[in-house]
Order: C-alpha cells, then sequence, then structure tokens
C-alpha cells in the first residue's frame, strides 16, 4: 500500500499503519502528506491505488501472532516459560494473568485442541492465512507438537 500511495505524482509522503478493527483485529490505514501545492482526496487515493496495486478482492485476509502450547496445562506453563526467557517484556509475573494478556493481544494459547479450536474462530471470522510466531527458538519439541497434533486438523 505504501509503494501504491508513494507511486502517486502528488504524494510526497506515505505511511501505512494498522488500527483496531472490531471484525478483524486490525484495518489498515494510511497517513498521506501531498506534494507543496498539490492537493489530494481519498477519491484521488483510491482511484490511484486501484490502477498500481493488487485488487484488494484477491488479497488473502492474514494475521501473525505468537501462541503458548502445551499437551496439557503444565506443558502451556512450560512453554511460557521459555518464551518469557526469550521475550522478558512478558514479565515474571502470575503465568495465568500472563497467558491472558497474550491471549488479549491475538495469540494462541492452550492444548492443541483449544489451539485448533482458536484458528477455527479466526477461520470463521474470515482469516484465511495464520502465520504463528515461533519465539522460543530452539524448542523444537514445541515445533514437533504443532506439527503432529494442531497442523493435520487445520489444514485443507
Amino acid at each position: 500500500r505504501a509503494i501504491a500511495l508513494l507511486s502517486h505524482p502528488h504524494v510526497r509522503e506515505a505511511a501505512v499503519f494498522g488500527v483496531p478493527d472490531p471484525k478483524w483485529g486490525e484495518a489498515v490505514h494510511a497517513a498521506v502528506a501531498p506534494k507543496r501545492g498539490e492537493t489530494l482526496s481519498p477519491e484521488d487515493l483510491l482511484e490511484h491505488c486501484a490502477a498500481v496495486s493488487r485488487d484488494d478482492s484477491t488479497i488473502r485476509r492474514s494475521m501473525m501472532c505468537g501462541f503458548v502450547i502445551g499437551r496439557d496445562e503444565a506443558g502451556v506453563r512450560a512453554h511460557l516459560g521459555r518464551i518469557a526467557e526469550a521475550l522478558p517484556m512478558l514479565g515474571r509475573g502470575d503465568p495465568a494473568d500472563i497467558l491472558e494478556g497474550v491471549k488479549s493481544r491475538g495469540w494462541l494459547v492452550g492444548t492443541p485442541s483449544e489451539v485448533v479450536e482458536q484458528i477455527g474462530q479466526r477461520e470463521e471470522a474470515g482469516i484465511q492465512r495464520i502465520m504463528m510466531q515461533h519465539h522460543a527458538q530452539v524448542d523444537f519439541e514445541t515445533l514437533e507438537l504443532i506439527a503432529s497434533d494442531v497442523l493435520p486438523q487445520v489444514q485443507r
């Protein structure tokens, strides 16, 4: 989007950013500064972007999110501990509070069946692709758990 906006002959600067959206979690918005002496309307920009960009209807609805998963509650908490080592900003408070906090920010949290359910909820909301951020880089056991217990249930 920013590249499409910047290619408009009357645009000096453009920034594209996400804002909260009740349906998608986040929607794309842009701030545009016209070149000196030029004026721009939203209609001009939309028309220009339509001419130089992909059709919005062909763009898949995607999201990127972190995840905390384990075979059971103890495994979920153990995985959270490994993530907290890589992401100290999560804090060292009550694990239940931390899990609730990351879940409220869109992370997938729970056992494989709970994560599959959360992925299904996102599919129902129109999300077509989920990119899961693996924060505990050397935690191959968790990747194997996802490969064996989550992916087979959500792949089509």
